[in-house]
């Protein structure tokens, strides 16, 4: 009796592509609280500045406050750094940061900026109908 081995997937021979052969660069995303500034300077500090890897940067910001964010890491960065304002394709080497007062959102090899709308508060309501009264003493039987 022959002795047949299945083949499989793994048997076929694998061709390497590149991040950038998919259609865009891979995108690490990093974030932070508001203040994560040292450690996100020492992080990027120690990556390569030619990864081929786009970096997308989201932090905690006050929306109410301009922000310096993508200023401070460039000193600290051998790749461009940039805030997103809009619409703006991915590059590999690049860093992008989220300003204030938005959200990020990825499609294919872009990333956009869309603004919050408004300010979006839950508001509690608190009703006698809602809550039941506190009493003191013991209760009744």
């Amino acid at each position: 009796m022959a002795d047949r081995k299945q083949k499989t997937s793994q048997d076929a021979p694998r061709e390497e592509t590149s991040s950038e052969d998919r259609s865009g660069p891979t995108v690490v995303g990093i974030g932070a609280s508001a203040g994560g500034l040292a450690a996100l300077r020492t992080f990027f500090e120690h990556v390569p500045a030619n990864s081929g890897l786009a970096w997308v940067v989201v932090v905690h910001l006050n929306p109410e406050h301009e922000s310096h964010l993508a200023d401070l890491l460039q000193t600290h960065i051998g790749m461009p750094v940039e805030q997103v304002s809009n619409v703006v394709a991915l590059e590999p080497d690049h860093v992008y940061v989220i300003p204030p007062g938005a959200n990020l959102t990825s499609v294919d090899t872009h990333l956009r900026a869309m603004r919050l709308e408004g300010k979006r508060l839950l508001r509690a309501t608190t009703s006698s109908a809602r809550w039941p009264r506190r009493t003191t003493g013991t209760p009744s039987a």
